[in-house]
């Protein structure tokens, strides 16, 4: 049985989406925002993730970004749920993602383009070169400046921002070891 994490900020959309997944034999979890969804993939390791571009605290570019930047996570699959007016976004966001459904979606559309992706993408791991471990701390150093020039962000969200620093500590390490 696969798993899929779908990444939804609407309750009822997410509810729907994780009925027709699970009816259809799929194992689902489930994220609200760009931060637990990265928790979910960190600690889950699903084999697809059907996201939503616009969520809140990381938004789904750069959750999708992050995904294929990191080594550990950059075969997992992301399909991208989108409404009809963001096709300007969904043009940026489709280079990094596998595929696309749009809001509101055919329940058979989803299953099929699920299915299809993850056939398509099934990819032995490889192991990562410095450079990628550089561009992917480079991402996160991105990522914390954009939340730095925020002060509710290091109230709210202050642990994420340190373990980011983390992530980032241990890929200096590992590039200055090799």
């Amino acid at each position: 049985m696969n798993t899929v994490l779908v990444v939804e900020d609407s309750l009822s959309q997410r509810e729907c989406v994780a009925q027709q997944l699970t009816w259809s034999g799929w194992n689902v979890i489930q994220a609200r925002d760009g931060v637990e969804a990265l928790q979910q993939i960190q600690s889950n390791s699903p084999d697809l993730v059907l996201l939503d571009l616009l969520i809140p605290r990381i938004d789904g570019y750069r959750v999708c970004r992050l995904i294929k930047a990191n080594p550990h996570t950059q075969n997992i699959p992301v399909v991208l749920l989108t409404g009809k007016g963001q096709s300007l976004a969904l043009s940026y966001g489709i280079k990094h993602a596998e595929a696309y459904v749009g809001k509101p979606w055919q329940p058979r559309e989803l299953l099929d383009t699920l299915k299809r992706v993850l056939l398509d993408t099934k990819k032995e791991p490889q192991m990562a070169s410095a450079d990628t471990w550089t561009d992917y701390g480079i991402l996160i150093f991105n990522i914390i400046k954009l939340y730095e020039c925020r002060v509710q962000p290091w109230t709210e969200y202050g642990s994420q921002i340190i373990k980011l620093y983390e992530i980032s500590a241990l890929i200096l390490y590992f590039i200055n070891k090799h």
